[in-house]
């Protein structure tokens, strides 16, 4: 058994990755829901440009069943989506909008750290369980754990 938070209570199996039409989705088992496939495609795909509410806004009218987001944070410490560790003040699209997307759909929010320690970590966390994803948000364990 798993021991989850009391913020995030789903978590996810995944078995085997799939590339059509230049996305990547993965596909696995929701531990919630048994044996049913379950399909997370990156923020980008449909012909949108990664990591944009663009991105998000299109993916939500999907059959997908969650959107995995590069997560990282301006120097002023705003979170932002962005494929970069580092972005200038300027880049990257802020979270907190994208988050209110997400908030209005069924779907799932994974989240790929791309920089910052353990306080920037929470506060996104606590960003997310403010606009009510916590149980709908996945934090993959690795070098960048919670």
């Amino acid at each position: 058994m798993v021991k989850q938070s009391k913020v995030f209570s789903k978590v996810s199996l995944w078995t085997k990755g799939l590339v059509l039409a230049g996305t990547v989705f993965v596909l696995g088992l929701s531990a919630a829901a048994g044996t049913a496939p379950f399909v997370t495609a990156h923020a980008g795909a449909m012909g949108t440009r990664a990591n944009t509410l663009e991105s998000v806004k299109t993916l939500v009218k999907t059959g997908v069943d969650a959107l995995e987001l590069d997560v990282s944070r301006r120097p002023s410490g705003l979170p932002v989506i962005i494929h970069n560790s580092a972005p200038k003040e300027t880049e990257g699209e802020p979270l907190e909008p994208v988050l209110e997307v997400l908030a209005a759909s069924n779907k799932r929010f994974l989240v790929d750290f791309k920089c910052g320690d353990r306080a920037f970590r929470l506060n996104v966390a606590r960003l997310v369980a403010k606009k009510g994803m916590g149980p709908r948000t996945i934090f993959p364990c690795g070098d960048r754990a919670m």
